[in-house]
């Protein structure tokens, strides 16, 4: 996903990911995707001013339950981001 949005031209950052804890959710439900990335993210802004980013719109492949896309978001407004929007090339 980070090749293709830089390839965008649209300026780029990657301030979360996941750790290699999380299991593939495939089959699993809401509850079990979201306990699935309880704990397992990780915030990888240190040092950036979030009042530098402006507007900033999530990115993923896929949302099925929208667990992943929730996450995210909730990380990234914790630490003040202006989170905005949410993108993702497909849907399950």
């Amino acid at each position: 996903m980070t090749d293709c949005c830089r390839a965008s031209g649209i300026k780029t950052q990657v301030l979360v990911r996941h750790s290699r804890k999380v299991k593939d959710s495939v089959g699993l439900d809401v509850m079990a995707r979201r306990e699935n990335l309880s704990g397992q993210l990780r915030w990888l802004g240190a040092g950036v001013d979030p009042r530098e980013l402006g507007n900033v719109v999530i990115v993923d492949d896929v949302v099925t339950t929208g667990a992943t896309m929730e996450a995210t978001a909730n990380m990234l407004r914790f630490h003040g981001v202006d989170v905005v929007a949410g993108l993702s090339l497909c849907e399950a």
